[in-house]
């Protein structure tokens, strides 16, 4: 992937993007978006290739594509260059990665069984991108602002596809506070938004559908712990974390691993127009093959 950058593979593919019709060449963008996000295959390439124009289009596909299998591979751009990237997450959140994802998720994951169906995947990429922007302070802004959350916590509550249920659940843990970060927003008597919704059982169906007979991940577990703690619990981890000397500030850790990310894909190279119309190259052609 470095030698590819050195020869400026990433703007060549970007070119490509900008060049395609959003509705007629679904494949050169499915496939160019396939091809950012597996060049974004560390933090230096990560930070090279987000500089460029690849984070303003893939948010553009993911707002604009009607191919689910183009939204799907934006969405999992959008992920290859958010993960473990202060600055691409930061970026991302400039060029409304979230309002975008939301939107795709909003279109495509609600009502009619007929209709969402060929979009499940696209859905499921969206929500993973969505989980790895909000491990970001501000992007976890924007998201209270659009009242994301919300959309999030409903389709937890609502999908019958576990992928997704899965993915979602990533989105809604990401917003939950920690407990001194609760204690103190009732101390200022500020109201959270992960209490204004049904945020515990939503929780608690990823927690009995997905991990029924196993134990679930540390992040979910965390989350539904502490969205249940009542005030006399929140003001004894408060005075832990006093006790201490320090704030219970965690690092966000990602929720899916790198080589969740790296897809290998095989394209069909058909010839060119002057050999499907010269009879002499093409049984040359039949004669190579």
């Amino acid at each position: 992937s470095l030698r590819i950058l050195q020869k400026q593979g990433s703007e060549a593919l970007c070119s490509a993007v900008t060049a395609c019709d959003v509705h007629a060449d679904d494949r050169i963008l499915e496939a160019a978006m396939i091809a950012i996000a597996n060049l974004c295959n560390n933090e230096t390439n990560q930070t090279h290739v987000g500089a460029g124009d690849a984070i303003k289009l893939a948010v553009h596909l993911c707002k604009h594509s009607p191919h689910p299998h183009v939204l799907r591979a934006a969405a999992n751009c959008v992920t290859s260059l958010s993960f473990k990237s202060f600055i691409n997450k930061t970026r991302l959140g400039e060029q409304d990665a979230i309002p975008a994802l939301l939107q795709l998720i909003e279109t495509h994951a609600f009502g009619n069984l007929d209709k969402s169906e060929p979009f499940v995947w696209a859905v499921e990429a969206a929500c993973r991108a969505l989980g790895s922007l909000l491990l970001h302070g501000t992007n976890q802004f924007i998201m209270r602002d659009l009242w994301g959350l919300k959309t999030m916590v409903e389709l937890c509550l609502s999908t019958e596809d576990m992928p997704v249920l899965h993915a979602a659940s990533m989105s809604v843990c990401a917003m939950c506070p920690n407990a001194e970060e609760r204690f103190d927003a009732h101390d200022e008597g500020r109201s959270l938004q992960v209490e204004q919704l049904d945020t515990i059982p939503a929780l608690g169906r990823v927690k009995n559908f997905l991990f029924g007979r196993t134990p679930p991940p540390d992040w979910l577990s965390a989350a539904i712990r502490t969205i249940a703690l009542d005030e006399d619990e929140l003001r004894k981890e408060k005075q832990k974390a006093l006790q201490r000397g320090e704030r219970m500030d965690e690092d966000l850790k990602e929720y899916i691993i790198r080589t969740d990310l790296f897809e290998e894909r095989a394209s069909l190279v058909l010839p060119d127009h002057a050999v499907e119309t010269a009879p002499e190259l093409a049984s040359l052609v039949f004669k190579a093959y």
